[in-house]
């Protein structure tokens, strides 16, 4: 019989990435807790896709590296590096965790191809999307699978059924009307199975990824976003950008995303 077997994080390893989105401590296996470690983790790792703008060859997506990126140089990444490495922490805790595909759904009017990776967990019966690698909005919490709405820290969420067994993530916008956001499959995948997928987002000249800087994280009263070399802070639904130089984008880094690259 074939099983789904995933890397494990060391007991120390554990430690150090809960420590990292300042999750010590935590143990209990609840529904409480995911949302916990969802919203710490939006609110500490960025979303980056700088290694891709500057054209890496390759994006390793084993455990060992993804941790050391993520948790040992302080790091971010995108989703394939984000919510690969996540699912590992939930499973290390001892959550029944597992990766799933997605396809991006905002703004799109048709199907796209599989793009994203998010976690699904199954906890007492009912399951939980988990995303902490969608570089726009996302749910600052683990949105049960229900069309029941859901709201956490200000955001309503909710999750329907759609097209041949996917469903698809909706959300409450700041004008109240409602969006998509991801389409995702409940079937489980390996992590080996992403690989193919983010080498073709890696080679291809005309992706998102490669052609524009995009760096986001998630704070108490809203956000902070680079895009390009515009960067914008969200607070309590109020606006500032400007536009900034390159010789200030490592102090950017740091004093915003506590990143230095």
């Amino acid at each position: 019989m074939f099983e789904f077997v995933y890397e494990e994080l060391t007991t120390e390893q554990k430690n150090a990435y809960l420590e990292r989105i300042g999750c010590q401590g935590i143990r209990e296996l609840s529904r409480q807790t995911l949302d916990t470690l969802v919203y710490q983790h939006q609110c500490t790792v960025p979303f980056e896709d700088l290694d891709l703008v500057v054209g890496v060859p390759d994006l390793p997506l084993d455990g060992e590296a993804l941790f050391e990126k993520i948790v040992g140089r302080r790091r971010g990444g995108f989703c394939f590096e984000l919510n690969g490495l996540f699912v590992l922490l939930l499973r290390a805790m001892g959550f029944d965790a597992y990766s799933c595909m997605c396809r991006v759904a905002a703004n799109r009017p048709v199907l796209g191809g599989l793009s994203h990776r998010a976690c699904l967990v199954r906890l007492d019966g009912r399951m939980y999307l988990c995303d902490v690698g969608l570089g726009g909005p996302m749910a600052p919490f683990a949105v049960e699978v229900s069309e029941t709405r859901q709201t956490r820290h200000g955001e309503t969420y909710w999750i329907e059924p759609t097209y041949e067994g996917w469903y698809l993530q909706k959300r409450l916008t700041s004008q109240g009307t409602e969006g998509n956001v991801i389409i995702f499959a409940p079937q489980p995948f390996l992590p080996t199975d992403f690989v193919p997928l983010c080498r073709a987002l890696i080679s291809s000249p005309a992706t998102l990824f490669r052609t524009t800087r995009l760096v986001n994280l998630r704070t108490e009263r809203g956000n902070i976003n680079i895009r390009g070399d515009v960067l914008t802070v969200t607070e309590n639904g109020e606006h500032r950008e400007r536009t900034f130089t390159e010789e200030e984008f490592p102090e950017i880094l740091k004093t915003h995303f506590h990143m230095e690259v």
